[in-house]
């Protein structure tokens, strides 16, 4: 019941501070649609928008990152805004793409892959074994590569996902909601008891979604070169996750040189998969954390 209210209490947090945004950028100039009639220049999102498509000014390029930086239906809204002023159909509208946003990426996020692999092929659940954590890693130890890949790629496509809803409905902003309450889900899935996996390949899935058709595509190499060394060097998963999820924020506000929802969700979500591997930051510091191995253990051993 705990995991349940904090679920609740989050994901309401979540929706009201995205309907005082995404409310608030009512208010910025018009959209490339509508600036010609009106004699304002269109909004640009700087995450998305590159130094020469920026200097060139060209319309149809900028309306192009519009929809990116908004969404299709949030540059809709826009344009209606503008063109009609506000109204309670346009409001419903907002409300219901960030409802969806937050409530349907929770449950994208719910389906956990780990444990629909290891009942279907094993009929067990992962989560009475290793670590009892429902992740890849924990699979790879438990059954081997064949399920841990199954659940890595099962777990990346959830987030890849729920990103692509939130930006087609918002944008990049909805991209980080939705980002963030699909790993809301894996941690914590409504379906498995609100006991699911740590998050790192929802995370990597939906940051690579974030970024990979965007002029930032090169974030996402950034950020598994870290990975890669880290447990290249140490052996240790767990390290080289928090690692690349402690920097990512970082490497963001430095990128945005401003604050922004993005950069909150961005934080957001890096803590929060931080705080999933908590238990495994201490076995890193009392020396008995397991190293990264293509061998099967005993699965009927507990990691203490």
């Amino acid at each position: 019941m705990r995991s349940l209210r904090f679920i609740m209490i989050a994901l309401a947090a979540i929706l009201v501070a995205s309907a005082l945004s995404l409310g608030v950028s009512a208010d910025t100039p018009a959209t490339a649609d509508t600036a010609a009639e009106t004699g304002e220049s269109a909004p640009v999102d700087t995450s998305t928008l590159s130094a020469e498509d920026e200097a060139s000014a060209d319309p149809e390029v900028i309306a192009a990152y519009n929809k990116m930086a908004f969404g299709l239906v949030g540059t809709s809204l826009l344009d209606r805004y503008y063109a009609e002023g506000t109204s309670p159909a346009l409001w419903l509208i907002l409300a219901a793409c960030i409802a969806s946003c937050v409530f349907v990426s929770y449950l994208f996020g719910s389906v956990n892959f780990g444990i629909i692999v290891s009942k279907v092929f094993h009929h067990e659940d992962i989560r009475s074994y290793g670590s009892g954590n429902a992740g890849s890693t924990n699979m790879l130890r438990t059954y081997g590569k064949r399920d841990a890949a199954i659940t890595f790629i099962g777990d990346v496509l959830k987030c890849v996902a729920a990103v692509a809803l939130g930006r087609v409905l918002l944008g990049l902003t909805g991209g980080y909601v939705s980002l963030f309450c699909c790993i809301v889900g894996h941690a914590f899935p409504v379906f498995y008891k609100f006991k699911g996996g740590k998050g790192v390949a929802a995370a990597a899935g939906g940051v690579a979604a974030l970024y990979a058709l965007t002029p930032r595509w090169w974030i996402i190499l950034v950020e598994l070169a870290i990975f890669v060394i880290i447990v290249a060097i140490t052996k240790f998963i767990s390290l080289g996750s928090v690692t690349a999820m402690f920097i990512y924020p970082i490497l963001m506000s430095r990128l945005e040189l401003g604050w922004s929802l993005n950069i909150l969700f961005a934080f957001m979500i890096s803590a929060l998969v931080i705080f999933l591997h908590r238990e495994n930051i201490k076995r890193i510091y009392h020396g008995n954390e397991s190293k990264l191995s293509f061998k099967h253990t005993d699965k009927h051993e507990k990691e203490s």
